[in-house]
């Protein structure tokens, strides 16, 4: 049996502690190092490179204009639905964000899938009204922290399985900062694949 007076010393210990780290914490000045992504607050490796949500917000605000365009572009083309496929919190997040705000009307419903496997991703357009969502697929990609940018990746593969896309030979590549660019398709079998010459902050491969 836990008797209070060892919780309250218990709990002094930890108020104690708590208070020497906020000291600590103000005396070093650690919010601004934070902020500056100083590695050194915790192992002084390679922690700096990992603090990129810090600066999300005023760095996406300069790519509204051209968000919203996609957005608009999207309506335009009849979508109706948008799949988003990714993993762990780069899935949470927008889920999260539609539970609660829903869809602007006459936009597409966001539907989450925390998958990327081929089987999951065929039932779930399948089981969707018309059964032809624009599928987003989110991507690890390389960030340099020095510059504060992205690391294009070069001659970047997507391959899609199960799909029937016709006679089709050639898909169009849309990125928010460049022309569109036109590509060949390759077939194996029921899976066709496209090679993106660069893959920047977003492409959206058009296959019609």
């Amino acid at each position: 049996m836990i008797h209070v007076q060892e919780m309250k010393a218990s709990a002094d210990v930890v108020q104690a502690r708590v208070e020497t780290l906020l000291a600590d914490w103000t005396q070093e000045n650690k919010s601004a190092r934070l902020w500056q992504g100083d590695a050194s607050l915790w192992t002084g490796t390679d922690e700096g490179q990992w603090l990129g949500w810090l600066r999300i917000v005023p760095e996406m605000q300069q790519q509204v204009d051209a968000l919203v365009r996609f957005a608009d572009g999207v309506c335009k083309d009849g979508f109706r639905d948008v799949l988003l496929l990714g993993m762990g919190g780069s899935s949470l997040c927008p889920e999260v964000l539609a539970m609660t705000f829903g869809s602007a009307p006459g936009y597409p419903r966001l539907h989450v899938l925390d998958s990327t496997a081929p089987e999951q991703v065929l039932c779930t357009v399948r089981a969707m009204p018309g059964g032809r969502p624009l599928v987003v697929h989110v991507l690890n990609r390389n960030y340099d922290a020095e510059t504060k940018s992205m690391i294009p990746r070069n001659d970047c593969t997507i391959t899609l399985r199960g799909l029937d896309v016709g006679d089709v030979q050639e898909a169009k590549l849309l990125a928010y900062d460049s022309v569109p660019v036109t590509v060949p398709i390759s077939r194996d079998n029921d899976t066709i694949s496209v090679t993106l010459p660069e893959l920047r902050l977003w492409h959206l491969i058009v296959i019609e």
